[in-house]
């Protein structure tokens, strides 16, 4: 059998191949060979019963999804898209294993399978034309890059691994010499061992499906669909003011659904000076983008206590997310305010402001935990986030040498992976004419703070080129003469796919999601 590191799962299949062609070997009875197919059998339930439990993950979907369409739609949309495709090849497999029984005699009165030890007829099907093997193993590999380029999926290494080792169909090296896979899987096996080795590799499909659909799922929460981590949060550009000044806050949930507007309360009333009394609590005003602005003047030297609640309608009912704060009312203090806001980011330089009423620019010290801080000019640093730093930020301000405030957080934060696009489309339809005249693929990161140059270094484009699937390795991010050549030559309603794409910008190399066009 084939050499290499194999799976425990494959060694055990390859291990019960070598027993059937041992019992063919020594003409066995068709009784043993029987026992086999009820082992392939229990194979299919095996399929089967993951099938239905994916259903069951796809109807919390759906049941999600018309509760919330704006929040959940796009994700069932996906989930259901891979549904399909795990379905088409399942289906493609089953085809194949009906073919193959018919090829070799069907099923006798009993219901076993008349030519279950036959070699020759199997071996033709699979290996000579229609070379259906090739076929199948090209369908196996535009699965597994399907789901590999599954946005969010690329981050997860646990779940790529897992991906890429169970639909390996790279060659099998035996002896030194490199052996076609399907020559590996098809060649000197009898149906039951075919058979059976094709229901296995159903039984990946389903399998992966059950993963990667269950990975969406917790991309937008927990099996009720709420948000994966939602806290209030109360955040202060003054958490010190002055007498006669006015504490402000902006109060938010910090994983905001943007289909709804949340309600807000605030008190200042605690009972046993630990639990808020909401009775007579103020309602605040709500913007658009779901922050509650809270402003109140600020009388009475010391610390100041609120309790802010959040209310918010979720798919299961109102969820109610509770934060309490303190202020302190106290004489000149130091107020670091982030240029761009509460977040340093890794790799680039983060502008930040410091200033302390009563106190010149030139009286301040500034200092800060896993930071490196540079300052621009008077009042103005810049925060470069350290190689290796962990945890969060601690910004100190000292004035003529005495600490100013309490330190203030920041979360350290890196910077997303950019989005790859072909004339600003990352998916959907094109016109072959429209797509042969673009210029290649470029990488941006929209709606983010810093303004970041991203190039595309490599990609690798899919698309037919005749009967079978080409794949074109891609260096730069300019199409190639050959690229547009394969474009020109597509028919219309032919897909073309642009994955692997890694692109370089200020904090390195980083990898995009995939681009799938339909040519029109």
């Amino acid at each position: 059998m084939a050499g290499g590191n194999l799976s425990p799962r494959q060694k055990m299949i390859n291990m019960m191949y070598l027993v059937l062609t041992a019992l063919l070997a020594l003409n066995v009875s068709k009784d043993i060979l029987k026992a086999f197919q009820k082992v392939e059998g229990s194979l299919s339930q095996a399929v089967e019963n993951i099938g239905i439990q994916n259903n069951l993950m796809y109807s919390e979907f759906q049941k999600a999804a018309d509760n919330n369409p704006l929040k959940v739609g796009m994700w069932k949309d996906l989930a259901f898209d891979i549904k399909d495709e795990a379905t088409g090849l399942r289906m493609y497999i089953g085809e194949l294993k009906d073919s193959l029984i018919t090829k070799t005699g069907g099923y006798d009165e009993d219901g076993a399978l008349i030519g279950m030890d036959n070699l020759e007829k199997v071996a033709n099907e699979m290996l000579k034309k229609p070379k259906k093997g090739a076929l199948l193993k090209a369908e196996i590999e535009k699965y597994r890059d399907s789901m590999l380029s599954i946005e969010g999926v690329s981050d997860n290494e646990d779940l790529t691994s897992l991906i890429i080792s169970t639909f390996n169909i790279d060659d099998i090296i035996i002896k030194n010499q490199a052996v076609l896979w399907e020559e590996d899987r098809f060649s000197h096996y009898p149906l039951i061992a075919v058979l059976t080795f094709l229901t296995q590799i159903q039984g990946d499909v389903v399998n992966i499906e059950s993963k990667v659909v269950d990975y969406l799922r917790s991309n937008i929460g927990a099996d009720d669909m709420k948000f994966s981590t939602v806290a209030a949060q109360v955040i202060s550009p003054k958490n010190y003011v002055m007498e006669g000044d006015s504490f402000k806050a902006t109060i938010s949930i910090a994983a905001y659904d943007d289909s709804q507007t949340p309600t807000i309360i605030v008190t200042d009333v605690f009972i046993g000076d630990t639990l808020p009394d909401y009775s007579f609590a103020d309602t605040i005003p709500v913007s658009l983008d779901g922050r509650g602005m809270y402003s109140i003047p600020a009388r009475g030297i010391g610390v100041q206590k609120r309790a802010a609640k959040i209310l918010l309608t979720t798919e299961n009912g109102i969820k109610e997310y509770e934060e309490i704060f303190e202020y302190q009312v106290a004489k000149p203090m130091a107020v670091v305010s982030p240029t761009k806001m509460n977040v340093f980011y890794r790799g680039v330089p983060n502008p930040i402001e410091v200033s302390v009423p009563g106190y010149s620019p030139e009286d301040l010290t500034v200092s800060g935990t896993n930071v490196t801080l540079k300052r621009i000019k008077p009042g103005q640093y810049e925060a470069t986030v350290r190689d290796k730093a962990k945890g969060d930020s601690k910004i100190t301000v000292k004035a003529n040498g005495r600490t100013i405030g309490k330190p203030i957080e920041f979360r350290l934060k890196r910077i997303p992976s950019p989005s790859a696009s072909i004339n600003g489309k990352k998916e959907g339809v094109m016109s072959k004419g429209k797509l042969s005249k673009a210029q290649g693929i470029a990488a941006t990161l929209p709606n983010f703070p810093f303004d970041l140059k991203y190039t595309v270094e490599s990609y690798d484009v899919r698309l037919t080129d005749g009967e079978y699937t080409k794949t074109i390795k891609v260096k730069g991010n300019k199409f190639t003469a050959e690229v547009k050549e394969k474009i020109l030559k597509l028919k219309p309603g032919s897909d073309i796919s642009f994955t692997n794409i890694r692109a370089k910008g200020p904090d390195g190399r980083k990898p995009c999601g995939a681009i799938i066009l339909t040519v029109q």
